[in-house]
């Protein structure tokens, strides 16, 4: 299995545990996970650590999101009216092509520089909880 794969299926997985923690703690049942933007992104940066691929975690216009290699991988575009749940698109060559949200002003080199962003929305104990369940560890 390729490593895009991998990342795919992982980002699928944790897709699912937030399905979960947005129902279950927030009490939302539409699934667009809006507002789940920045945790999720740091929980597929840190599961696909835990396997020996690097991703990146980037922030566009009010928005974040993760990138591997020449990929966008996105887990909640759903709340800009995407339909696919786990978002993958080669990152076009003119950047003006891409949605506002897409747009990467700034690339985090590690998770707790992502968390720093926001630590005042973060329970990453909980999330880590919760997706761990899905990702099989």
């Amino acid at each position: 299995m390729t490593n895009l794969k991998k990342v795919k299926r992982i980002a699928k997985d944790i897709r699912k545990a937030f399905e979960e923690i947005d129902k279950k703690y927030t009490g939302h049942t539409g699934g667009d996970l809006g507002g789940h933007c920045g945790r999720a992104s740091v929980q597929l940066y840190l599961a696909c650590r835990r396997v020996g691929i690097k991703i990146g975690i980037n922030k566009g216009e009010g928005h974040m999101f993760n990138t591997y290699r020449d990929r966008i991988i996105d887990i909640t575009a759903t709340q800009f009216g995407v339909r696919r749940k786990v978002f993958v698109r080669k990152i076009p060559k003119k950047i003006g092509k891409l949605p506002s949200y897409h747009r990467t002003c700034c690339t985090y080199d590690t998770a707790k520089s992502a968390i720093d962003v926001y630590d005042d929305r973060l329970d990453i104990n909980r999330d880590k909880r919760v997706v761990l369940k899905y990702i099989g560890e």
